[in-house]
């Protein structure tokens, strides 16, 4: 009897162990092809500028074409993937362009929204719904749903479902306000809760020259949203008025007040000359000039975390923005769909782009360190996750959702072996945070802080977004050219030139097809109620 019980273990032991490598190995997990498939994939390099960088001498990280997540799809999904790079998203449109006219298009493509329209308007693209209904392997594509039960919708066109879209990381573009603590312990103030503090605040810093004798009052980011948003604002999103018509933010009455505060505050000299020259901002708050700002959460792992690693006394705390009154105001975050994952109708084998997006997320998430440092942060610190193809293709809320399980595992101790994979790596650099290491002091104020704070806006309804609809033809021919006179027009009038100017602005963003647009805007939304 004892004999038959081992030969019952070993050949359990063997078929979990059998399982277990078939999982590995792609064939259950992912659908692994039976014989090498070539894929074709056109996009821009997807790498975060500045984050990464190839190197020549290392294959494993030679180019966007050659680097270990290319190993890896041959690998485990016996996916051989050529990737045809853009130089950028102009390029990628004339490609495709071209290709509408020679019938030569790539098999999978990565596009923004207007070229997502051009491409499903001639007909040439694969209606997945089937595709993505009958794929078996959806663990990370259920969370993408999850996160996002509407993110389906924005792939549809005429009843087809013609692209799979990626939200990317929602949510963290929600503004908060980052201060030196440091520095207003030697100025003996607060952190900043109206506008009046945020004023106050930052022209002790700048009269004090804590940062030498070009210290700022703060550094801000074009242009100064925060204040709109005080003021009732919602720069760039669709805002529905009382009679259920919709404005366009950089529009809306209140932007007057807002423009004038900001004029106001650029005449006293707390926002430099510069401000809008792109770049300057990260330089100012990287190098010391800057003790105050207003920006995305993840900026603290950016140039905040630079000032941390120059400067041994730098002590930087997060706070919701300020407004006028202290209380809550809406704010504007990122949770449109801009980006559209399509295949060409003529693709043999569609499913493809969804075994790439569940790899990407098992390997990019992976608990085992050997399959983290291959394919998310090497040993020596290198960024391997930013070459995948599906960059960045997950759950919408994912930085939020990651702030979560750190905090929570910070607070409770979590062993490192017990963390959800999906925020293992952050986690193992905050816990190094905790203990001091104030290379990761950022990401720690980032994740458990700063996202805190946006978790709370989202989940008491002040967080709305860009226009998520279809795009028109008046909105293609025109939106592009009469935003950027609008948002001209703010620039100058912070800068000092008479209020006139923005209201002529709004006029003229009228008549040049701004009213056509605020007219379809506004059908769409009553359309959807």
């Amino acid at each position: 009897m004892k004999k038959l019980l081992s030969v019952a273990l070993v050949l359990a032991l063997l078929m979990t162990c059998a399982a277990a490598f078939a999982d590995v190995d792609g064939v259950e997990r992912f659908g692994k092809y039976d014989e090498l498939t070539h894929i074709t994939l056109l996009s821009t390099d997807r790498a975060a500028a500045g984050t990464s960088s190839y190197d020549s001498s290392n294959p494993s990280r030679f180019s966007p074409a050659q680097n270990e997540w290319i190993n890896g799809y041959a690998e485990y999904l016996n996916i051989e993937l050529e990737r045809i790079i853009a130089e950028d998203n102009e390029a990628l449109n004339a490609r495709l362009t071209t290709g509408l006219a020679s019938g030569d298009l790539p098999d999978l493509m990565i596009v923004g929204k207007q070229m997502f329209y051009v491409l499903a308007e001639n007909g040439v693209l694969k209606d997945l719904s089937d595709v993505y209904e009958n794929y078996e392997h959806k663990v990370y594509l259920d969370q993408i749903q999850e996160s996002y039960p509407t993110i389906l919708e924005s792939g549809m066109y005429e009843g087809e479902l013609l692209a799979y879209p990626s939200a990317g990381n929602c949510y963290n573009g929600t503004s908060v306000v980052y201060v030196r603590q440091d520095w207003l312990d030697q100025v003996g103030k607060s952190v900043p809760v109206t506008l009046d503090d945020f004023e106050d605040v930052a022209l002790a810093f700048k009269d004090a020259k804590l940062g030498g004798d070009d210290t700022m009052g703060f550094a801000m980011y074009p242009a100064g949203t925060f204040v709109m948003e005080a003021y009732g604002v919602l720069p760039t999103v669709w805002m529905e008025q009382d009679d259920g018509s919709y404005v366009y933010g950089y529009t809306h009455e209140n932007m007057k007040e807002a423009l004038l505060k900001l004029q106001d505050w650029y005449k006293k000299g707390i926002i430099k000359s510069d401000f809008a020259v792109a770049g300057t901002t990260d330089e100012d708050i990287s190098t010391g000039r800057a003790g105050m700002f207003v920006g995305e959460p993840w900026r603290a792992v950016t140039s905040m975390q630079t000032n941390i690693n120059n400067d041994e006394n730098a002590d930087w705390v997060v706070a919701p923005i300020p407004t006028i009154d202290g209380e809550r105001v809406k704010q504007r975050t990122n949770a449109a769909v801009n980006t559209y994952l399509c295949v060409n109708a003529e693709c043999e084998h569609p499913e493809a782009l969804f075994m790439l997006i569940e790899f990407d997320n098992e390997m990019r998430f992976s608990a085992d360190p050997a399959i983290s440092a291959r394919f998310n942060v090497c040993e020596d610190g290198y960024q391997m996750w930013n070459l995948s193809a599906m960059r960045d293709i997950i759950r919408a809320n994912a930085d939020l959702y990651k702030g979560i399980l750190i905090a929570d595992g910070l607070a409770n101790d979590t062993p490192e072996e017990e963390m959800d994979p999906f925020a293992l790596s952050n986690y193992q650099l905050c816990r190094k945070a905790v203990e001091g290491d104030r290379a990761y002091l950022g990401r720690l104020i980032a994740f458990v802080d700063g996202y805190k704070i946006v978790q709370a806006l989202l989940d008491n309804g002040y967080l709305y977004a860009d226009y998520n609809g279809p795009l028109t033809e008046t909105m293609t021919t025109y939106q592009s050219t009469i935003n950027e006179a609008l948002n001209s027009a703010v620039i100058k009038v912070i800068m000092g030139e008479d209020i006139s100017v923005y209201e002529k602005a709004v006029q003229e963003w009228y008549a040049a097809g701004g009213q056509t647009i605020t007219d379809e805007v506004t059908a769409y939304y009553k359309s959807m109620k």
